[in-house]
């Protein structure tokens, strides 16, 4: 999606304050497209094709009656339209039930919606479920075939739409489009508490996993406020958890501290894994035992392949190699079934450069594979590991100029994706 165009047409929509009726222009438009006609056929008999025009583009409230005639001409039954009231609790509705993964909440939605025949809608509920359920090519289908659209539609529908395709960027590992994204949403005015709240947790999210530190984001008192004010417990959590992750780069002894705080009967299943995984990672740093760290480790391998899984098998492999304890080649068999286009080859990359001995190779690796990947997912933290290694290589082989070589790329690299923050 292409943000700057976004934003300007975004801006010039805002500064006219074009009113916000609910639907109509969109709904009239795209009927009569399918139809194949003009708006002075559909307007013929009922309106003028000037006042009908003002219709299709919000700038006027259209009679009841008018309406209904040219709805009743393009097969429209404008009997079943929503009121504002129930539009602002579906919206509300839609991004809550993103915020909880609630799958079964939206498919009974995109049943609700389906008698409004609707497509703008249709594709609103679709995309919020492609969403939850991680199907990335479908929700980036839905939001390619809105992109245009977003500048023409009631304020509210567009900044629900930018905030499900920036979710959608953030499960594809885009975080510099998450955050131009969630900024851009931040233009429209008035939106509701969810809205917002959907906006400042993958925000906080999206920035941390930029690189950027603790201390600059405020957005993570934001995000907290927000969910606490709008009673989510399981993603304030959640945000937590997250926080302790990337403390333990900055602080392990805070970051220790902030995870016994939280017990393991408050954790739903959803965050479960991470729970156990920063455990494991917390005892790996300070202890390196296996018997105290593969019980963490263990309940994360019974959730074959969900998030942090593939985490955790590095941080297994890495035991391994301390203590003597653990089979790297059963390990490499479950990393050789992942593709490169799979959120996993991030996990990957960090298991074969824990693994390969080959020095040569493992350089090669890194440069054809490795570097694109990583700066095109901009995952900062993968990044840093393969230029450390590429370093690490160079010096070794006494070529300290190929090392500098290394840490000006990936500092160019770094300071690209931090730009949009």
């Amino acid at each position: 999606m292409d943000t700057k165009k976004l934003r300007k047409k975004l801006i010039k929509k805002i500064d006219e304050r074009r009113a916000d009726y609910p639907f109509y222009g969109e709904m009239l438009r795209r009927a009569r497209n399918e139809k194949g006609l003009t708006q002075e056929e559909v307007s013929r008999g009922i309106l003028c094709d000037t006042y009908y025009s003002k219709i299709e583009n919000n700038k006027i409230e259209p009679k009841e009656y008018f309406i209904a005639e040219v709805g009743e001409r393009l097969g429209l039954d404008f009997t079943k339209l929503f009121n504002r009231t129930r539009q602002a609790h579906l919206f509300e509705d839609i991004t809550r039930a993103v915020l909880y993964g609630d799958h079964d909440h939206l498919a009974k939605q995109q049943i609700a919606v389906r008698p409004f025949n609707h497509p703008l809608l249709d594709d609103l509920v679709a995309l919020a479920l492609a969403v939850v359920e991680g199907n990335i090519s479908s929700a980036t289908e839905i939001v390619k075939r809105n992109e245009s659209l977003i500048p023409s539609m009631p304020e509210d529908v567009g900044a629900l739409m930018i905030i499900l395709a920036a979710v959608n960027a953030f499960n594809k590992h885009q975080f510099n489009v998450t955050v131009s994204l969630l900024n851009t949403s931040a233009l429209i005015p008035e939106l509701s508490g969810a809205h917002r709240t959907l906006e400042h947790y993958y925000l906080f999210l999206a920035k941390q996993q930029l690189g950027l530190k603790l201390s600059s984001l405020p957005n993570f008192l934001e995000a907290s406020s927000l969910l606490t004010r709008h009673h989510h417990p399981d993603k304030l959590l959640e945000l937590r958890l997250q926080k302790v992750y990337f403390m333990i780069h900055e602080n392990i002894h805070d970051a220790q501290k902030e995870l016994t705080q939280i017990h393991v009967h408050d954790v739903p299943k959803a965050v479960h894994n991470l729970y156990h995984y920063l455990h494991a990672r917390l005892l790996f740093l300070h202890q390196e035992k296996a018997d105290v760290i593969m019980p963490h480790l263990d309940v994360i391998k019974k959730s074959w392949g969900e998030t942090w899984y593939y985490k955790s098998l590095v941080l297994r492999c890495q035991l391994a190699k301390k203590t003597g304890k653990g089979d790297i080649d059963e390990l490499r068999k479950v990393f050789d079934t992942v593709s490169q286009r799979e959120a996993a080859i991030l996990e990957k990359i960090h298991f074969i450069i824990e693994t390969t001995e080959d020095q040569s190779a493992l350089k090669t690796y890194l440069n054809d594979v490795a570097v694109p990947i990583t700066s095109e997912r901009q995952h900062t933290e993968l990044m840093r590991i393969v230029f450390e290694k590429l370093v690490d290589i160079a010096n070794a082989n006494n070529r300290y100029k190929e090392g500098l070589a290394y840490k000006r790329k990936y500092e160019k690299l770094l300071k690209r994706l931090q730009s949009v923050s």
